[in-house]
């Protein structure tokens, strides 16, 4: 009999050991995601891509809470609203591209194209290409 049960254990202990840390602060606060959610947490982020407005920082936020290892989603919310250290959309964007690359072992975003500082590039050649044509027509 194929024993789906023990496979998913050794995965899922595999996994925690593979993330190690899975835990980051905000708002004074420790908190640590799931090494292993339900595939049904990961549906809001992907809905984000979609989003527009409002619904993105709610899905955002909505992942996030679903990610968090069971009893920390009020804590987390309390650190997400506190007027006084206030959590802004790029800081919300930042956890859970964070969080998404975790779980994933993906970026999330593309590696940037530049290269970095220093390199320099140069010319080999000094021939006039636009006179090529010219001397392929004369021979």
């Amino acid at each position: 009999m194929k024993d789906f049960d023990a496979e998913r254990q050794q995965r899922h202990e595999q996994r925690e050991r593979e993330l190690g840390d899975r835990s980051f602060r905000l708002g004074g606060e420790t908190f640590q995601f799931r090494a292993n959610p339900s595939y049904t947490s990961m549906e809001p982020l992907m809905k984000v891509q979609d989003a527009e407005g409002i619904e993105i920082i709610r899905l955002m936020e909505q992942s996030i809470l679903d990610l968090l290892e069971p009893g920390q989603q009020d804590r987390f919310l309390v650190a997400l609203r506190n007027p006084d250290v206030p959590v802004t959309v790029f800081d919300l964007n930042e956890i859970t591209n964070w969080i998404t690359e975790a779980q994933t072992g993906r970026p999330t975003q593309a590696p940037s194209l530049s290269t970095p500082g220093g390199l320099t590039t140069s010319t080999e050649s000094t021939e006039n290409l636009s006179s090529l044509p010219d001397a392929v027509a004369a021979t």
